[in-house]
């Protein structure tokens, strides 16, 4: 019988090698939310440690004081949208991931089948083949014997 060999071998390495690629993405996917959670956490640090401005102070000094805060306010709210952008990116890529995993598995599953079936066909035709030279020996010693 001939050896076994599955058809859709070359569609299960390109596949797997398209499952790599998004595992590899999705890797990348996820140091890229913990940048953005780590300059988050840095913004946060930045506002809570920032002085404040005690006391009867002259306008211009007050001013440019809102002014900073303002503009560390806009950063926080920036980290944090780029927190949650990073983290829907993330998402996207695992359920890339996840498909290009179940594709795989699916061929891999096909391919543990049609192995089986193989390997059982192999086995009748094996138990035919020893069938059939049991017989052969039994009609020959028989034939022998009645002479």
């Amino acid at each position: 019988m001939k050896r076994y060999r599955f058809r859709l071998e070359q569609v299960r390495r390109v596949r797997q090698v398209q499952e790599d690629l998004a595992a590899a993405a999705l890797g990348a996917a996820r140091q890229e939310e913990a940048a953005a959670a780590a300059a988050l956490d840095r913004r946060h640090r930045a506002v809570a440690t920032r002085p404040r401005v005690a006391g009867a102070h002259d306008g211009a000094l007050l001013q440019a004081q809102r002014l900073v805060w303002d503009a560390e306010l806009r950063a926080l709210s920036a980290a944090s949208s780029a927190l949650v952008s990073a983290g829907a990116h993330v998402a996207e890529q695992r359920d890339l991931w996840l498909a290009a995993s179940r594709r795989v598995r699916a061929l891999e599953l096909l391919d543990e089948r049609r192995r089986e079936e193989h390997r059982v066909e192999a086995d009748r035709a094996e138990a035919s083949r020893v069938d059939d030279l049991v017989a052969a020996r039994f009609g020959r010693n028989h034939l022998e014997a009645s002479e």
